[in-house]
């Protein structure tokens, strides 16, 4: 008999079969062991694996009592092995229905796994949300669902932190960074939601608000006053919108107010305008800001948001042309000048190539001799499509389109051209002015323009005189000091026309080269009756003659208002009691027969 070989050997060994050959037996490294020992390994290898896993997983029966747990489990949820053997998943999450189990039982078959999010809780009740995964078997003839919890505390905490933020980026899109009153598209989204929910009864209505002269404050007080101040305007407009009654910032210094069921919107503008009577504090003194309001009600005056605050803004502009500081709701004449408006902008950029644009001359008058020491070239436009059009319907238009720098430039050539051609008939005219707006100036070529201009046709820089209005002292005043120095270098006289109209301010003149002031029209209205009036005039003349500059009267029309200006001892003087304003040919004829 054959001695048997060792088993560790050999993995299989040869058994011979009754004809005594040998066959080959396949054999296992197990295969001497007892079953038990064979169970037990494997018992324990399986608990290894399940100990390595990072999360709780749990073994439980169809009713939900919990049969095993790993390692995980223990520390996630606080409680002992022994413990947690025995308890039921509901312990774990109280949140679960009595029937939880069976309807897991009823609803996922064997080798089906599902998933849910649910929120558990640990042993010293503290709660946290999980992630589990469950899978149903059969171990011994009995159903079994083995589930791995993760505790996803860290991930649930990183989106709420994601939605914070996302609803934190929401809100900033919808307000103004400074002022934190809704933005111009959170406003135009309530109008139109106003509009969607309107009634026949009660219908929304919108105030379109600008600071009449912010530009001026923010200029000469610096960018981060009028920060501050824009800040006090939204906080005093938040006080007068009660109850629905929303407003918001809509551009630089403008703002919307919305009133959603329209009802008072003139009462709400009154309010608004009370309130900006008062002065503001800021660095120490007082400024009143006021307040221009346009009215736009739903569906009189437009049928979506957009057009609501064309048409409010449309009578905004209307209420400033009227004095500021007032409201004006919007009429059908107002949008019958918003299309003509449209049309003259279309057309004037076709007028001077079409030769439509011509000047007018209304000649200037030295009060202390009578001699005719100069004209005004005034700008006129004969229309083929609107006839004569007066200057305050177009000039403005083509200051806001940008068409007033080539037509500037233009106005500018003629009137030297005209001078010249007077000069060589011998009509020895001093100067002419010329009206100039503050885009020509900051257009950049203006000096150079300029001097092309008296260059081609001969003349010295002092007989041109340039007009500009207060406007251009403060709101341009660095931009605007190296032109005013290159044309004072070619000798041009330099004068601020409309003087005393609100924007005075001497310290400017102080420190800009200006030669004249011209004393606004509508103080002549007022003198010699006016007290005010008279006393504004008599201030004028005595500061200018201080500073060395000329003063000049538009408007006279009276021999009452000439012997006022005589006495306080204005220089010049110009209007209807000398001349209208003539055609070339005709101030040729007026020059002629002139007698000092």
């Amino acid at each position: 008999m054959r001695k048997k070989l060792p088993d560790e050997d050999r993995a299989a060994s040869p058994a011979h079969d009754v004809a005594g050959a040998v066959q080959p037996v396949a054999r296992g490294p197990d295969a001497d062991r007892d079953p038990l020992s064979h169970a037990a390994d494997h018992a324990a290898r399986f608990r290894t694996l399940l100990d390595a896993v990072p999360d709780a997983v749990t073994l439980h029966d169809a009713q939900g009592d919990i049969v095993d747990a790993n390692t995980a489990a223990v520390r996630i949820f606080g409680y002992p092995l022994d413990r947690l053997r025995g308890m039921n998943v509901r312990d774990l999450n109280p949140n679960l229905p009595d029937d939880h189990m069976t309807a897991v039982m009823r609803t996922h078959g064997v080798d089906q796994t599902f998933s849910v999010i649910s929120v558990n809780r640990r042993a010293d009740g503290t709660t946290f949300p999980v992630e589990v995964h469950s899978n149903v078997f059969v171990d011994a003839g009995q159903p079994r669902i083995l589930a791995v919890a993760r505790d996803i505390s860290e991930r649930v905490e990183a989106e709420r932190q994601l939605r914070v933020s996302a609803d934190h980026l929401r809100k900033q899109a919808r307000v103004d960074s400074l002022t934190r009153l809704p933005n111009r598209d959170t406003m135009l989204e309530a109008i139109r939601e106003a509009i969607d929910g309107a009634r026949a009864e009660a219908s929304p209505a919108v105030l379109y608000i600008d600071l009449d002269r912010f530009k001026i404050l923010n200029d000469m007080l610096g960018h981060h006053a009028g920060d501050r101040l824009l800040l006090a305007t939204a906080e005093r407009l938040r006080m007068c919108c009660e109850g629905d009654v929303r407003c918001g910032r809509y551009g630089n210094d403008e703002f919307i107010v919305l009133l959603p069921r329209g009802a008072s919107a003139r009462t709400c503008a009154q309010r608004i305008i009370r309130a900006f009577e008062r002065p503001f504090q800021l660095e120490g003194e007082a400024f009143v800001l006021t307040t221009s309001i346009g009215i736009a009600h739903y569906p009189q005056h437009g049928d979506s948001a957009e057009q609501l605050i064309q048409h409010a803004d449309t009578a905004m502009h209307e209420a400033k042309r009227r004095g500021r500081h007032t409201y004006r709701a919007f009429d059908k004449t107002m949008g019958d000048r918003l299309g003509m408006r449209n049309q003259i902008e279309a057309q004037l950029r076709l007028a001077l190539d079409q030769g439509e644009l011509w000047l007018a001359f209304q000649p200037k008058i030295s009060l202390h001799d009578r001699r005719i020491v100069g004209a005004e070239a005034l700008l006129r436009w004969r229309s083929r499509q609107f006839g004569d059009v007066p200057p305050t319907d177009f000039i403005p238009h083509a200051e806001n389109s940008g068409e007033i720098v080539r037509i500037g430039a233009w106005v500018v050539q003629e009137a030297c051209r005209q001078l010249r051609a007077w000069r060589d008939q011998g009509l020895m005219l001093e100067h002419i002015a010329v009206n100039v707006s503050f885009r020509q100036l900051l257009s950049g070529t203006f000096s150079d323009s300029v001097q092309a201009a008296l260059d081609a046709h001969g003349l010295p820089g002092d007989a041109l005189e340039l007009e500009m209005t207060e406007r251009i002292l403060i709101d341009e005043a660095p931009d605007t000091l190296e032109t005013f120095t290159a044309l004072k270098k070619m000798g041009v006289r330099l004068s601020i026309d409309d003087f005393g109209e609100g924007y005075s301010s001497f310290n400017y003149l102080r420190h800009l080269p200006i030669d004249c002031v011209k004393i606004s029209h509508t103080f002549m209205q007022g003198i010699p009756s006016q007290a005010s009036d008279t006393a504004i005039c008599e201030a004028i003349v005595r500061i200018a003659d201080s500073l060395g500059m000329t003063v000049v009267a538009e408007g006279v029309e009276s021999e009452e208002q000439l012997a006022f200006l005589e006495r306080i001892g204005t220089d010049d003087a110009q209007g209807f009691l000398f001349s209208h304003p003539l055609q070339p040919a005709q101030m040729a004829d007026f020059m002629r027969d002139w007698k000092a």
